[in-house]
């Protein structure tokens, strides 16, 4: 108590809000064209809004199918074949533009396919491919070397550096395990607004969705401080890799779709890119999968690549020829 006057709380009174009856007058002023059914129903459905604030749907972005995460990420695809949800046959083929390498790093891929089919053959000799775990194994050494090779960072042992003048290359990193929220911008008004067909409620405004997930891996440059969370899902992400057990290469397919539709479609609305191409690849060790998501939300996949038929090279050329294209977008 000061000055001899008691604050008392809770003595005030709300100031009254607007009545369902005024706010169907305002409405019938602001819209003289629409039905008054279709007035009835926005003023419920506001009321309702009002009263019942919606909640955030959490939603594993990977649970889409196919048809779902065409509609919601904004993309296009062409289908070659009736049963997509299986064999997710795409058309057009991706296509890349040259890796325009140096003489020094067509060695340095020479060097790595040699190291590689020695690693290969003692990886299939000792290695049970049982779990994702193992699977991941030559991933790991085709990511690694490429970075490497782009970011001059390969060289033989007690080698000194190519070149001390470092570029941008040099600060691409190979991160993995990276949890995945994504929230779209919520439209005002959905194009499926229209009278609840259940009569318990409006579908005016539905609930706001977060799409989750964790990326295998994720092929970029360190987060900027200044950029904070935005850096780290639409502006450092150069590929991301999705890894399965043996023989799950079309699954991975799906999977990565959903992801990368994810990374094109924050690019998009967060408008911070002139080029928002996007890029992915699925593999089980094995077989290899390339995804591009062009600027205009085309999907394009690559067939199926197996080191057992067409060797280390054109897999890590790709690999290169991904990260210095995306580089630069």
């Amino acid at each position: 108590m000061a000055g001899g006057r008691v604050h008392k709380r809770g003595t005030q009174k709300a100031k009254p809000g607007i009545s369902p009856e005024n706010l169907l007058a305002l409405l019938v002023a602001t819209f003289p064209e629409s039905t008054s059914e279709r007035l009835v129903y926005v003023r419920d459905a506001i009321a309702s809004a009002a009263s019942n604030p919606p909640t955030v749907d959490s939603q594993p972005v990977k649970d889409l199918d196919l048809d779902a995460l065409i509609t919601t990420f904004a993309l296009k695809y062409s289908i070659k074949i009736a049963d997509y949800k299986v064999h997710h046959a795409w058309a057009p083929e991706l296509t890349l533009p040259e890796a325009n390498l140096t003489t020094r790093q067509q060695q340095m891929v020479k060097s790595a396919v040699v190291h590689l089919d020695r690693w290969l053959h003692i990886y299939d000799e000792v290695a049970i491919r049982h779990s994702e775990a193992i699977c991941r194994m030559p991933i790991d050494q085709v990511l690694l070397e490429a970075i490497a090779i782009v970011g001059g960072h390969a060289r033989d042992c007690g080698e000194k550096p190519v070149s001390s003048t470092p570029s941008i290359y040099t600060r691409m990193r190979l991160f993995a395990e990276l949890d995945l929220r994504y929230k779209p911008p919520q439209p005002v008004f959905p194009q499926s607004a229209g009278p609840s067909q259940t009569g318990q409620g409006s579908t005016l405004l539905q609930r706001p969705k977060v799409y989750t997930g964790r990326f295998d891996y994720r092929i970029g440059f360190p987060s900027s401080p200044v950029m904070g969370h935005l850096s780290s899902l639409q502006v450092s992400h150069l590929g991301i890799v999705e890894a399965k057990m043996q023989d799950g290469i079309m699954e991975a397919r799906r999977q990565l779709l959903a992801y990368v539709g994810c990374l094109y479609h924050g690019r998009r609305n967060a408008g911070m890119r002139v080029d928002c191409t996007s890029y992915g690849i699925a593999s089980d060790g094995y077989s290899w999968v390339f995804l591009q998501i062009t600027q205009d939300g085309t999907v394009r996949f690559t067939e199926a690549k197996d080191i057992g038929a067409i060797g280390w090279e054109p897999i890590l050329l790709t690999v290169i020829r991904v990260l210095k294209h995306a580089t630069f977008l």
